[in-house]
């Protein structure tokens, strides 16, 4: 056989295998017109088991991978070929897998493969999915640096990556108890009036140093530039809020106080609402103990008790400290 001739075949060869593979493809894509994803998905498999140099690799994992219903088989998929992907895709394989985990509620495991995923091959980070990645952790209880915030402040170039930066810098502090750092970073923050999550963390901020006239003007200014908002709803109690995983995971920077003020027993179910509208309004905890007919109002706080008793004194509402009642869940 001439030198030619074997050229000839290997060529023919190469090209009849890549004809295949290509048919392979084209065959999985007509199935799932057809809507028989199944049989798609396993093509779709067959292939990649002999096809991790191709450069459509990482591409094919991730659309077979959202075909599956099963987020339990998208999590087997991913997980059975996430080693083989090139490391210019690996980034988008590695995203794939954290809003995977995100879905099934494994949160930890989302937040490590958020944190692969955000760094590129070339070692770049990408700040919207550090960012995604620093959220998550806080929500798990882990405080992120103030120098990774700074990073993604300085260096993102989209505007809803610097502002959810900006609300979690703020949220630290808050946490520090540095109420005016965290007032003053939203308030001059050039995305204020622009975005009604700002003003809903200033209006928080407002009514925890028992600023009502503050809280008052942040409320009409939403209802006239954010009528429509969530966040409009949050303030006026029309929805409530969903607990967040750090309320669980993050120590209380004050936990070492834990104040029980008694208020007010009462009989007359208008009394007991008049006083817990007037409560909610100052923005204090309470909760009731029923007892022999009487409803008795409990003010709590992470606070001394004399501050806690003086503080509501301030605000025209007399109370009598007493030892923790045990109130229920």
């Amino acid at each position: 056989m001439t030198a030619l001739r074997q050229f000839s075949l290997i060529i023919l060869f190469l090209f009849s295998g890549q004809l295949i593979l290509a048919q392979n493809l084209y065959e999985a894509s007509l199935l799932e017109k057809e809507g028989k994803i199944e049989q798609a998905v396993q093509i779709y498999d067959e292939w990649l088991a002999s096809n991790s140099k191709d450069s459509r690799f990482s591409e094919i994992l991730i659309h077979c991978s959202s075909l599956i219903s099963s987020v339990d088989d998208t999590l087997r998929l991913l997980m059975k070929y996430e080693n083989f992907a090139d490391n210019e895709n690996k980034q988008d394989v590695y995203l794939k897998i954290a809003q995977t985990y995100e879905l099934v509620f494994q949160y930890e495991k989302a937040a490590d493969y958020y944190e692969k995923a955000s760094v590129n091959s070339g070692g770049n980070r990408n700040y919207k999915i550090y960012l995604k990645y620093l959220l998550l952790n806080y929500q798990l209880g882990e405080l992120p640096l103030m120098s990774d915030l700074n990073d993604i402040l300085l260096g993102s170039e989209g505007t809803q990556i610097h502002v959810d930066a900006l609300l979690l810098k703020a949220e630290l502090y808050k946490y520090e108890g540095n109420l005016n750092r965290a007032e003053t970073l939203l308030q001059e923050s050039r995305y204020s009036a622009f975005f009604p999550e700002i003003q809903l963390a200033l209006w928080e901020i407002h009514l925890l140093r028992n600023n009502l006239n503050a809280a008052s003007q942040v409320l009409d200014f939403m209802k006239t530039n954010f009528p429509d908002s969530i966040e409009l709803s949050l303030m006026e109690g029309k929805v409530g809020a969903l607990p967040r995983l750090s309320h669980f995971f993050l120590p209380s920077q004050s936990s070492r106080f834990q104040s029980y003020i008694q208020v007010g027993s009462f009989s007359s179910a208008e009394n007991i609402k008049s006083l817990s509208d007037q409560l909610r309004l100052l923005n204090f905890d309470f909760f009731y103990i029923t007892e022999k007919g009487l409803t008795k109002i409990i003010v709590t706080g992470n606070l001394p008790s004399d501050q806690l008793l003086s503080n509501l004194r301030a605000k025209g509402i007399e109370g009598f400290k007493i030892e923790d009642p045990k109130h229920p869940d």
